[in-house]
Parts: C-alpha cells; structure tokens; sequence
C-alpha cells in the first residue's frame, strides 16, 4: 500500500509515500491526495508545496485540489494566504492561495522572511 512518512499535529495530516512518490491520507486512512507527487511539504491544512517532474506548484492538502499547477522553478511560502513564486529565469509573482497574482516582484532582489523550497 504505501509507507507513513510523517504526521502533522499541526495539521492532523500524514504525508506517505508509495513507489517514491508522495500522497497525504488521514489519520483513519482516507487518501486526500494520491501518492503521485515526487516531493510534497504541508505547510498548513491549506496550503502543501508540491514537485512534479522537476517543478513546483501548491495543492490543498486537505481536498487534494491543485491550486497552482507545478509549472514553476521554486516556491516561497509567505502564509496560510499568500505565496511566491519563481520562473526558470528568477522572475517572481506573489500569489494568493487560490493561484491569484497578487503582484510582481520583479524589481526586488530578495524579500527575508520567506521559506523556500526549489532548487535554487
């Protein structure tokens, strides 16, 4: 079936894995997302960072909705309702947990207080 990775007090999630790819069920078993990610990091019951075929994207851990699609280079998490992301060529867009551009940070080099996962 698939092996328990971790669980989340925080969210009541567990995050498993099978065939080396990443799901999240309940704690009585119920798949909220099929083991189909090669990387994912829950962040809230709202947000989980998600890596398919070399990028990144967001998906609701809690009804396994792709809320951004896995098309970008890296991803930031700023909060429960907002996060940054980074093309290919280091542009970046904030956006609100339902894949909304909140706005471009394009001018700024670094914005602190971000955690980050990608391969940068």
């Amino acid at each position: 079936m698939y092996k328990k990775l971790e669980y989340s007090s925080d969210t009541g999630l567990v995050l498993v894995e099978s065939d080396g790819k990443k799901g999240v069920v309940t704690t009585t078993n119920d798949v909220l997302i099929p083991c189909s990610f090669d990387q994912l990091i829950i962040r809230s019951k709202r947000l989980a960072e998600a890596k398919l075929n070399g990028k990144w994207g967001y998906v609701n851990p809690s009804s396994g909705e792709l809320v951004i699609p896995c098309e970008y280079y890296a991803v930031f998490s700023c909060s429960d309702d907002l996060v940054k992301v980074m093309f290919d060529n280091g542009k970046t867009l904030l956006m609100n947990n339902y894949g909304k551009v909140v706005t471009n940070f394009d001018r700024y080099e670094d914005v602190d207080g971000l955690s980050f996962s990608g391969d940068v």
